[in-house]
């Protein structure tokens, strides 16, 4: 055994020899302590670093789930991202009652210099906002009260917020890969797990132990007695280990101890032992399968958290574009497109409302009221007298035509009985008050009812918007619009087509203000101008518009009958086809017979035009006007069922035998819950393996030395050997039996778990897979139910037209209200655009959450699906992507401790890197787009030294990893 602590005493007369060795050691062991002390906080990080990612990427050479990005170090862009020195930060804002407690504890002062590394004022990245707009915060769209813009001194108390408008979907992904605490947890958990499995390795390395398991010691004392004693001793101990694969560890240590005296005759004695030991378990302990258990399970979980990150990355795909709340991203389209389509809806309310107001506003031609008798001494104006009637049996007043204030003026002058100017008042009210008919004021009610509803759209959109926000990782009070590219097919009526209606409705403006009796000329011109105008628009923008859908439907019919199985269903479609087309022909005939008529009421409106053409083409430019608006609306009807074919639907052609078998085949979950069976039976051979008695084979040789001053003189005669056996009898095996039993148990959950996670694949895809074929042929079903919501709106209006021009008091023949069938088809059609445009979310959810839960859902490194409508979103070939994972060189992992980063393969964008950091395409306000801002960010010193610290040592690996997937 080594000699430590002895005391050896000599003469008492120092030597100057002894004094120099003595020197010669305390330098030494100066020297020896700093290093001893332990390395920096760096060197430590960086080495963890080191392993763990070299470890990583090792696991992620299958092509099914490579990983993009790997390193635990956010993206500089985003909100999390520490900009300090890791290792040592400033502290961070501080709850101001705890930190009392930091100086100041029970009374005991507490650790002066917290502080002496600064403090930051924010939890927060402040840089993150940079890339983004700051404008004033406008609030809820409608909720509150409409602010102009333009208008500065209403913007100047607001509070300035970042901003992004039309977030696409590609900048929505690449927000949520930035700034996802979700997804920055699941690249730490694949990390922490890595740090699991170095320190396993590390097991199995040289460790720097002794047998007993000791750390490399150092220990120097220094003894004075008075008149008795004067000596330095040094002791030190250092030694290696390794475990081996068997279960078996050989060791090895040198102990050497020296003393100087200073006191008598001055002399040195050092002396040393070299000890070696070997231990292999021959039962308990022994074998491969006991000491690289815990190895093997740890290089398996780095596995499975790698390839339950690359499932995640789907997941997190697909809950961002179709999951999230309120369904994501297309979610709030949808919600965008309910509220367009409550708004589209209360515009074509109006528009009826003021038809139906202009409709009915003509008056009865004899008005009537109450009134017990005839005034005394009545003096009528002789102009008034022949429109006055009075009938004594029934004691009603009546009154021919119409009333103007004069008129009533003169009624009232004829007499001063109180009864007589009571009745004439009622009478000019009743004829001078608008006549609010059932059908008016059922339209009422129905705009008053879509105004609240409209309301409670909007206050939906923006919750879900906010709620989008957190999903991305964004504050709440982040501002931002949404691309609605994929929005457009739903526009099912132009705008044009809408601003011609318009126009058209506007008319009755003009109609208001002339007098019936005796239009004037120039009243007329003007009017006949504007119907000649909307004649124009129609012609050249409306006919050419729906001949280009005509064009376009043609062009896809093809496909849609391929895609169009059934037999009924292309039948159907080819049907709709020749009835568009007829009704379009017979709106054309129409319209252009109109444009005839308006031509020649052109040609009588001359300067010596009488009174009899003047009324009359009065009531051709009425009769005209109300034509146009039917034939707008047929061509309303028209482009609806073009435009309704126009909406695709991704194809999905997929056997329900062929989803569930590439379920089984790719999910990564289902290959982990496999594998994780094949754990509970090896930990069954563990738990066996202690059962059994320890039997261990052990060899042990101490060599020492001759003594004196001569530390490495070892000696055979100084040198024991010794080899056998040690045993403990399995007597008491308890816990170790309860172990084994608890595995037994442990492998059978493991199989019963790993058969209902296949169950619920399959059971998952399945209902997928048929939900989808019902989706599909629900759409085309909905496609059907808009076309007959637009006909019949185009029915009713026309019959409301018809009805009240015809008298009748606006009821059909049929004997129902027209106003009833207007909100009734208006109704249909608010409740058919809606079941459209989530029958097509819908359908997208699920052709989306298939192929996540066939695990064959392909992501690319800015996190975007490799399908074609997400693909034809992003941004141009030509362009480099939003976010190229891992996004910053700086971010690269380091092969060794202060040496370069890992390096991935290259992308195939990687070529337009440049366009990161160069000369950028900017919007129209000239800020640089989003997916391109990274520039703007503004680095600490440290981050900017990261990219020298290594990138060339490591291009092996990448290289490896290229020639393993090509092989």
């Amino acid at each position: 055994m080594p000699v430590r602590g002895a005391t050896l005493t000599t003469g008492r007369r120092p030597n100057p020899e002894s004094f120099r060795s003595a020197r010669r050691a305390i330098g030494l062991a100066l020297l020896v302590c700093p290093l001893l002390t332990g390395c920096s906080r760096t060197f430590w990080r960086t080495q963890a670093d080191f392993d763990s990612y070299n470890a990583i990427l090792q696991k992620t050479r299958d092509p099914r789930w490579d990983l993009p990005r790997v390193t635990v170090e956010p993206d500089p862009r985003s909100r999390f991202y520490d900009p300090f020195d890791p290792d040592t930060p400033p502290l961070p804002p501080d709850d101001p009652s705890a930190h009392l407690y930091m100086h100041m504890v029970n009374g005991i002062p507490g650790f002066k210099s917290w502080h002496k590394f600064g403090e930051s004022f924010s939890v927060e990245n402040p840089q993150w906002i940079a890339p983004f707009a700051i404008e004033p915060d406008e609030g809820p769209t409608r909720l509150l009260p409409q602010v102009d813009r333009a208008d500065e001194s209403s913007t100047r108390n607001r509070p300035l917020v970042p901003t992004l408008r039309n977030m696409t979907l590609e900048q929505a992904i690449e927000l949520a890969n930035i700034h996802s605490r979700d997804y920055q947890t699941q690249i730490e958990n694949v990390y922490q797990s890595a740090l699991l499995l170095t320190f396993d390795r590390f097991q199995f390395q040289v460790r720097y132990l002794g047998p007993g398991g000791r750390e490399p010691t150092l220990a120097l004392d220094y003894n004075h007695t008075r008149s008795t004693s004067d000596n330095l001793g040094l002791g030190a101990a250092f030694g290696v280990s390794q475990a081996l694969p068997t279960g078996g560890q050989w060791a090895a240590e040198l102990a050497n101890n020296t003393l100087w005296l200073f006191s008598g005759p001055n002399q040195t004695n050092s002396a040393s032992i070299l000890s070696f030991s070997i231990v292999q378990p021959l039962l308990s302990g022994a074998g491969r399968q006991v000491a690289l258990a815990n190895l093997t399970q740890s290089e398996r979980e780095v596995l499975y958290d790698v390839r339950t990150l690359a499932r995640f990355r789907k997941i997190f795909f697909a809950d961002t574009v179709v999951n999230g709340p309120g369904g994501g991203y297309l979610g709030l389209l949808r919600q965008e497109q309910l509220v367009r389509n409550q708004r589209d809806n209360i515009v074509q309310l109006l528009t009826q409302l003021e038809r139906q107001r202009a409709l009915y506003a003509v008056r009865p031609d004899e008005v009537r009221q109450a009134l017990t008798k005839m005034p005394e001494g009545l003096n009528l104006p002789d102009h008034l007298a022949p429109r006055v009637r009075y009938e004594e049996n029934r004691q009603e007043l009546f009154w021919t035509g119409g009333m103007t204030d004069a008129e009533r003026d003169a009624l009232l002058a004829a007499s001063d009985d109180p009864a007589w100017r009571a009745a004439v008042g009622e009478l000019a009210f009743k004829i001078q008050s608008e006549v609010v008919t059932l059908d008016v004021a059922q339209l009422l009610t129905r705009y008053a009812q879509s105004e609240q509803q409209l309301l409670s759209a909007e206050q939906r959109l923006q919750d879900l918007v906010d709620q989008y926000k957190l999903q991305l990782g964004l504050p709440t009070d982040f501002q931002l619009t949404l691309d609605n590219r994929l929005l457009l097919q739903f526009r099912l009526i132009d705008s044009r087509l809408t601003e011609a209606e318009l126009e058209v409705t506007e008319l009755v403006n003009e109609w208001a203000d002339v007098n019936e009796d005796d239009p004037s000329l120039a009243q007329l011109q003007k009017i006949a101008i504007r119907v000649d105008e909307a004649v124009r628009r129609i012609r050249d923008d409306v006919l050419s518009l729906i001949r280009d859908d005509f064009r376009r439907v043609d062009d896809i019919a093809p496909k849609r009958l391929t895609a169009l199985e059934d037999p009924v269903l292309q039948e159907q479609f080819e049907s709709n086809r020749a009835r568009d087309a007829m009704l379009f022909r017979g709106q054309v005939e129409m319209f252009e017979a109109i444009a005839a008529e308006e031509q020649r009421i052109r040609e009588l409106l001359t300067e010596d035009a009488t009174l009899e053409v003047r009324k009359e083409v009065f009531l051709d430019l009425a009769s005209h006007r109300e034509a146009l608006l039917r034939v707008i609306a047929a061509l309303k009807a028209v482009q609806v069922g073009l435009r309704v074919e126009l909406i695709e639907l991704q194809d999905f052609d997929m056997a329900i035998e062929e989803v569930t078998s590439l379920a089984l085949e790719n999910r990564l979950d289902l290959m982990n819950s496999r594998a994780r069976v094949m754990d509970a039976r090896r930990n069954m051979e563990v738990a066996a393996n202690r059962l059994q008695a320890v039997l261990d084979l052990v060899a042990e040789a101490d060599i020492g030395t001759s003594g004196g001053n001569k530390p490495f003189d070892f000696r055979g005669d100084r040198s024991t050997y010794g080899v056998g056996v040690r045993m403990t009898a399995p007597l008491d095996q308890v816990l170790e039996r309860n172990a084994y039993r608890e595995t037994l148990i442990a492998y059978q959950r493991a199989r019963r778990e790993y058969m209902q996670l296949e169950d619920e694949i399959k059971l998952a895809v399945r209902t997928e897979w048929r939900q989808l074929t019902v989706l599909k042929q629900n759409f085309e079903t909905a496609r059907q139910n808009l076309r007959f919501a637009a006909i019949q709106f185009d029915l009713a209006v026309e019959e409301s037209t018809v009805t009240s021009q015809g008298g009748g008091g606006g009821r059909s023949e049929s004997g129902r209200n027209t106003g009833l069938n207007l909100l009734n088809a208006l109704n249909s059609i608010l409740a058919a655009q809606n079941d459209l445009i989530n029958l097509w979310l819908q359908y997208e959810q699920n052709r989306i959450n298939i192929f996540r839960d066939m695990d064959i859902m392909e992501i690319d490194e800015r996190g975007l699906w490799r399908d074609p409508i997400y693909q034809s979103l992003a941004s141009p070939a030509d362009l480099p992507p939003a976010l190229s994972e891992p996004a910053n060189d700086n971010l690269q992992p380091p092969l060794h401790a202060g040496g370069p980063a890992v390096t991935r393969s290259q992308s195939p964008n990687d070529e337009a890197a440049g366009h990161f950091r160069g000369d950028r395409p900017r919007d129209d306000r000239g800020l640089v787009r989003l997916e391109r801002f990274d520039d703007r960010v503004v680095l600490p010193e440290r981050v900017a030294q990261g990219t020298a610290d290594g990138i060339d040592a490591t291009r092996h690996v990448a290289r490896d990893r290229e020639r393993a997937r090509n092989d």
